[in-house]
């Protein structure tokens, strides 16, 4: 059914009103005293024609008033939308929202066993993680985290004595990568790897924590501090 638009409904209004009054000037008219002319009476039909005209046109020009406005009003309305859905969709790429999907976890842990070779076997380096984060990039992760820190395109990984730095925060043992994306794609990745097979030789040898788990609901939290941008600006076309 077509839908009908305040403006349309006004003209009508008028038009019922106007129609009105030139019932009402006919009338009139027919109650003249006798002595009045016919020239008399054309007269004044042609000034309620006049006035009939001046009338349809202030509707008309009210309406293409109404039309624009309302034109304006959708337009603005759809301006809106596309700067609310770009906006929504800025915040999925930088990480600023959390996700949730199906995905891998990733679980990491020193070894409790004594040390009795280097000591760099029974702990969990700062490279293990970024070889492993870069693993899951490439095979297309939508969303990347480690114990809650959500990994962004600035974010740094590196080590600090036996703790590493993540978001430039703090964490320790136990890691817990949480990635997201399709299942296939992130574990085929990890396994042609050469990370992987060197995790699962040093667990063998000194007990590190080492376990790949595919799950069909991952969170992945936001990313909750503030992106800093130091040296790079925007170019000026």
């Amino acid at each position: 059914m077509m839908k009908i638009h305040k403006w349309q409904k006004i003209i009508a209004l008028c038009a019922v009103i106007v129609g009105i009054m030139i019932m009402v000037q006919f009338r009139s008219q027919g109650g003249i005293i006798d002595g009045q002319s016919s020239m008399d009476r054309l007269e004044d039909l042609a000034s309620t024609l006049i006035q009939v005209t001046d009338v349809n046109e202030r509707l008309s020009s009210e309406a293409d008033n109404l039309r624009d406005t309302l034109i304006q009003y959708q337009e603005g309305e759809n301006i809106q939308n596309i700067l609310s859905k770009e906006l929504s969709e800025s915040k999925l790429i930088a990480g600023m929202v959390a996700m949730e999907g199906a995905g891998v976890v990733i679980t990491l842990d020193d070894s409790r066993m004594p040390r009795d070779w280097d000591e760099d076997y029974y702990y969990i380096h700062d490279w293990y993680l970024r070889d492993i984060v870069n693993l899951l990039w490439v095979a297309g992760a939508e969303a990347i985290s480690i114990n809650d820190e959500r990994i962004i395109t600035t974010t740094e990984i590196f080590c600090g004595g036996t703790t590493i730095f993540i978001n430039e925060n703090l964490t320790t043992p136990p890691y817990e990568i949480r990635a997201i994306g399709d299942v296939e794609n992130l574990t085929n990745s990890l396994r042609m790897g050469t990370i992987v097979p060197l995790l699962e030789e040093v667990k063998r040898n000194f007990a590190i924590v080492f376990e790949i788990e595919v799950k069909d609901e991952v969170i992945v939290p936001a990313y909750s501090e503030s992106i800093i941008i130091r040296h790079a600006r925007v170019t000026q076309d």
